[in-house]
């Protein structure tokens, strides 16, 4: 019998053998399995056809991902074993560490001023207060709901050594972020974007130039997708770049459009999320951020603990298993999701006049969300659906008139931004005469310049005007190189402002 040829395991597994002779026996067939699952993973993309294709397979919602990335090596080795606390990203308050082997991670306090502490402080108790309302809608309307919010679990203070005496040297520290215990919140873990997703984005945005070098950037393992549906991109993502980051990585409209994926369905998604925010937490979003992550298979992560009222109505003897199961991951299998994050900047708000405003306010500095008044009948479908599911989210809340107040606020607040930027676009639009948009004499430059007047000049038609007399006034002689009839001479027809103008949302990440 002929040989066959290799595997991409076999090779891999070649590439690997003395990393692999120093691992334990468990440790090696769990690292045999990844291999194994990274080739079906492969095969299944194959499947779907061209790079476009697979990227929409495996970035459309609720898709579950086989992944052998380090990240999922790692976490499934690290259960039950002392691992450092490896830093995954910085924010605006805090920077975030994961916690190996778990789906948790901590977010330690950047700076030590007393305002980064009190928007920590913050971020808990909002993420605990929004968290039970996104539980309490999910249960009255007996749905599940297209967008999460991570679990707050703890804050601990740097006084609590119960905490800091095992912790403080598990982070990973530097002469920018010194080693000293500090606030730290514990929350719910967004995974990164699998393996699998993280190639395929780079293969399909990334200039070839530097394609490699941001698959071998470590940094970039700790992708999360952030999709911006009230925004265009302007230019290819990653074009003139020396660099890659998979880090927040930036998904515009017309991104998803071009990969065929449905940002409908992301669009009533974030309406869910939006309105729970709103009408049943009264918070007004200020600086949140929609997310796409990943995290371990449903059936296998421990979301929610059994409630007792839940296990009292079950028949005796009968599994729990659909409730709550046991607390080991399988971090090779992982399901994509939106996920909404980040609530230190938001604010309680009331649910009349002024808290209608104050939401305003916030959405209207969220470019992720659709935006109406857009000029495009697809983006135009994609605001009606976000505002249907938000009114209709908003009756599940009890706020049914709050909704109706928001969305009407919304579609005059951007209309009234578009209007006043295409009057800026008119102002700021240069005369039609002078060195910044062309000279209406074409002798004017020579003339400065201490040249004269040409012969041919005096009997241009310009210098002569529409009767030949040759006193043609400043009026018509725009008008004899096309200008509009007016004499006033001050601008352009009144076109030239509409067609340069566009809509607000349209401005540039």
């Amino acid at each position: 019998m002929a040989p066959q040829p290799p595997t991409l395991s076999d090779r891999r597994l070649e590439n690997r053998s003395s990393e692999m002779s120093v691992m334990s026996g468990t440790t090696a067939k769990m690292a045999l399995l990844n291999l194994d699952l990274e080739d079906k993973l492969a095969e299944e993309a194959r499947k779907q056809g061209d790079l476009q294709s697979q990227l929409k397979y495996m970035l459309s919602f609720k898709s579950a991902i086989s992944t052998a990335s380090s990240t999922a090596q790692g976490n499934e080795a690290a259960v039950h074993e002392m691992e450092k606390h490896r830093e995954i990203g910085t924010g605006s308050i805090g920077k975030v560490f994961e916690f190996t082997g778990t789906s948790m991670y901590f977010k330690l306090q950047l700076t030590d001023s007393q305002e980064t502490r009190e928007k920590l402080a913050n971020n808990y108790k909002l993420q605990l207060k929004i968290g039970e309302a996104f539980d309490r809608i999910a249960k009255i309307s007996k749905m599940e709901l297209g967008v999460q919010v991570p679990r707050a679990h703890w804050i601990a203070t740097p006084d609590d050594k119960s905490f800091w005496e095992p912790n403080l040297d598990r982070f990973e520290w530097s002469k920018e972020f010194p080693k000293q215990s500090r606030d730290v919140l514990c929350m719910e873990r967004i995974f990164p974007m699998p393996q699998p997703v993280r190639s395929a984005i780079i293969d399909y945005f990334c200039q070839w130039e530097i394609r490699q070098a941001a698959k071998d950037d470590l940094a970039n393992r700790d992708c999360m997708v952030q999709p911006f549906l009230g925004r265009k991109r302007h230019g290819n993502q990653g074009s003139k770049l020396k660099s890659f980051s998979l880090r927040n990585f930036k998904l515009h409209i017309n991104d998803l459009q071009k990969l065929g994926l449905a940002p409908t369905e992301w669009a009533e998604a974030m309406a869910e999320g939006m309105a729970i925010l709103h009408c049943s937490a009264m918070v007004d979003g200020n600086d949140i951020e929609f997310v796409i992550g990943s995290s371990p298979t449903p059936q296998q992560s421990v979301r929610h603990a059994p409630r007792y009222a839940d296990v009292q109505k079950l028949e005796a003897g009968e599994s729990t298993f659909k409730l709550a199961t046991s607390s080991g991951q399988d971090f090779r299998h992982r399901i994509n999701s939106l996920w909404l994050l980040d609530f230190d900047a938001c604010k309680d708000i009331p649910m009349d006049q002024s808290g209608v405003d104050a939401a305003l306010a916030a959405f209207l500095q969220l470019y992720q969300c659709p935006r109406p008044h857009t000029d495009d009948s697809r983006l135009e479908e994609m605001w009606k659906a976000f505002a249907v599911r938000y009114r209709a989210v908003a009756s599940t809340c009890g706020q049914r008139e709050f909704g109706r107040r928001f969305l009407e606020a919304v579609e005059a607040a951007v209309e009234k931004m578009n209007q006043e930027k295409q009057e800026r676009d008119k102002r700021s639009m240069p005369p039609p005469s002078g060195r910044s948009g062309g000279t209406a004499d074409p002798f004017q430059r020579q003339r400065e310049r201490g040249f004269g007047e040409p012969q041919s000049a005096r009997n241009s038609p310009i210098r002569r005007g529409r009767d030949g007399s040759g006193q043609g006034s400043s009026g018509s002689s725009r008008r004899g190189f096309g200008y509009s009839n007016r004499r006033s001479g001050g601008g352009g027809s009144s076109d030239s402002g509409r067609a340069l103008s566009s809509s607000n949302w349209r401005e540039r990440s």
